[in-house]
């Protein structure tokens, strides 16, 4: 999938595929599922140095076979490229139909209740959120995503340690059960027996669900 919509014509400079080769190894030896699935930003690592092997690819053949066979090369380029972009592509005609909510982007009710109560919290205060809100936190200095990926996985009494350990240290803590239901059981059983921390905002039917941490 990553090479294909090159036409694979990175393999023909596998010099410049070097140093894609730990990022590889460390995707086939993990235990996590993202490590090894399109569809993250794992592989994009990647990206920068196969566009740079199929460009000297190209290279390659300008000096030895002239600017025609360029162009045909850059028209099988275009038609690999539409093919993967037809049958892979996350906005694809294919995955859209399989999958219709894998690349869906929506602002409804739900999106505006999260971010009125994202502007309730202090610019410089800590949070401990999941990962689909987290980019809208990052910024800060202490925000921490909850490692709900890990809790199925070997790592998932590390995973526990680490989400115990920040709940103790952040100000803010927010989930939404509606996009991320195991991060908001899993943070709530945690919470349970807590007297650290109050429920502040509860919106859209209490599936988003703001806490902080009492004075």
């Amino acid at each position: 999938m990553l090479f294909g919509p090159l036409a694979f014509l990175s393999f023909a400079s596998p010099s410049l595929l070097i140093p894609t080769i730990p990022n590889f190894i460390f995707s086939l030896v993990s235990d996590s599922k993202i490590h090894h699935t399109l569809g993250v930003h794992y592989e994009a690592y990647t990206v920068a140095f196969i566009f740079a092997a199929a460009i000297l690819t190209m290279q390659k053949i300008l000096q030895k076979q002239g600017l025609a066979r360029v162009r045909r090369g850059l028209k099988v380029l275009m038609l690999f490229s539409l093919i993967f972009f037809v049958i892979a592509s996350p906005v694809g005609p294919v995955v859209s139909n399989l999958y219709p909510n894998y690349a869906s982007v929506t602002y409804g009710e739900h999106e505006r209740a999260l971010s009125q109560i994202l502007t309730t919290i202090p610019a410089n205060a800590s949070i401990l959120t999941q990962n689909n809100i987290f980019p809208h936190v990052s910024n800060r200095v202490q925000a921490y995503v909850i490692p709900s990926i890990h809790l199925n996985s070997t790592l998932r009494e590390e995973a526990i340690s680490f989400t115990n350990q920040t709940v103790q240290e952040v100000e803010y803590i927010l989930v939404d059960n509606a996009t991320d239901p195991l991060s908001t059981s899993f943070v709530l059983s945690l919470l349970a027996n807590n007297t650290d921390f109050y429920l502040k905002e509860s919106m859209d039917n209490g599936s988003i669900l703001l806490y902080q941490r009492k004075p």
